[in-house]
């Protein structure tokens, strides 16, 4: 069995278009295509086409073999109409997928759209190579895999946005550079990253992440936010361990993947392991 280094997933597709997306992986080894066939009302940016996107992808996953720190994923979507369609792909994918948008021209055009995904994929990938130098190799000192609700940084705010739109590889490299800088400046000391809180997020070495897979979470999109940052693989096990810096017990409000709040303060502990999802060790 081909080991799949790319899950590609199609928002909104008609049936039509579909079945062409679904020839992609004839041109591109090791490609798995998530382009369900939707109907008239959603083929387009909705809760049910991403609601059935994430699922079919997440069912794709879990049966997927051979793939961890070479594997890629980019979600699909022709340009969104309304701000309200941004936000519905972004609580579904921001932080997990490296997202591309086709232009509106090609609504209708089939063969064209396959044509331009085509024609992105690679250079898609030398991209995503960049991100990933960040979110695998350099996870202990870069921004990228920090977990974005918990961590307070405008940083963060930056990140939960379209920050690589339109970036050519040389932009791209800038655009992380910058971050990393401010990140250093701002953040780190001592190996260790603290944020507006004053919470200290220390990188957990490799020996602590107890070879456990990545987290699951509670929901679909929790499940694949724990496995991919902005469309690459995250470390398997890879977490923060998070106390109040000053010995005293934690304090603070935490957020789950799910958005739960969490208050810490009743419970007196120590440290809390937050992985790059936001999922929260031990549970409560």
């Amino acid at each position: 069995m081909t080991a799949i280094n790319h899950f590609l997933v199609f928002i909104g597709a008609s049936p039509s278009l579909s079945t062409e997306i679904n020839r992609i992986p004839k041109r591109f080894s090791g490609t798995q295509v998530t382009a369900p066939a939707m109907g008239k009302s959603d083929r387009m940016i909705s809760d049910r086409s991403v609601a059935r996107a994430t699922s079919d992808l997440v069912t794709s996953m879990r049966v997927a073999s051979g793939f961890d720190q070479p594997a890629r994923l980019s979600v699909w979507a022709y340009q969104p109409e309304s701000v309200a369609q941004v936000e519905t792909l972004w609580k579904a994918f921001g932080s997990s997928a490296w997202i591309e948008f086709i232009p509106g021209n090609l609504r209708h055009k089939d063969a064209a759209s396959r044509g331009y995904i085509e024609s992105r994929v690679k250079s898609l990938f030398q991209l995503m190579n960049e991100i990933s130098t960040e979110v695998f190799s350099n996870r202990k000192s870069s921004p990228l895999p920090i977990p974005l609700r918990n961590f307070h940084s405008d940083i963060t705010t930056t990140l939960r946005g379209h920050w690589y739109s339109n970036a050519s590889i040389d932009e791209l490299k800038e655009r992380i550079k910058s971050l990393c800088g401010k990140f250093r400046q701002i953040h780190t000391n001592n190996f260790t990253h603290i944020d507006k809180r004053k919470l200290v997020f220390a990188p957990a070495i490799d020996s602590q992440c107890h070879g456990k897979p990545h987290p699951t979470g509670d929901d679909e999109r929790c499940f694949v936010a724990g496995k991919f940052r902005f469309g690459t693989a995250l470390f398997a096990g890879f977490h923060y361990d998070v106390s109040s810096g000053n010995g005293k017990s934690l304090a603070s409000v935490f957020y789950d993947c799910c958005g739960r709040a969490r208050d810490l303060k009743p419970e007196r502990r120590d440290y809390l392991n937050v992985f790059p999802n936001d999922h929260l060790l031990p549970a409560k």
